[in-house]
């Protein structure tokens, strides 16, 4: 479940930033999903907001990195019940 979520996240969070800096005919060829031709300067602004998608993606990762390499040490089960007996 988490990992579709992820999916599902990733996916919206690329399609706003991208979009985000587009001029309004290229939002619409973006969201259609059609394979429609575009001039090479509109493709530069494509491109232009995929490298800010991965910026952001890279961002979010070495956060969860650091969240995770932080976070408090459980003891094992076993541990706890081998000093017990």
């Amino acid at each position: 479940m988490l990992y579709n979520l992820g999916q599902v996240l990733s996916t919206a969070l690329s399609l706003t930033i991208v979009g985000a800096a587009l001029p309004a005919h290229l939002k619409n060829v973006l969201y259609s999903g059609k394979n429609n031709v575009i001039s090479a300067v509109d493709f530069a602004f494509v491109i232009h907001g995929y490298r800010w998608v991965i910026i952001a993606l890279i961002g979010t990762s070495l956060l969860a990195l650091a969240a995770s390499w932080f976070r408090p040490q459980q003891k094992k089960a076993y541990e706890s019940s081998s000093a017990a007996s």
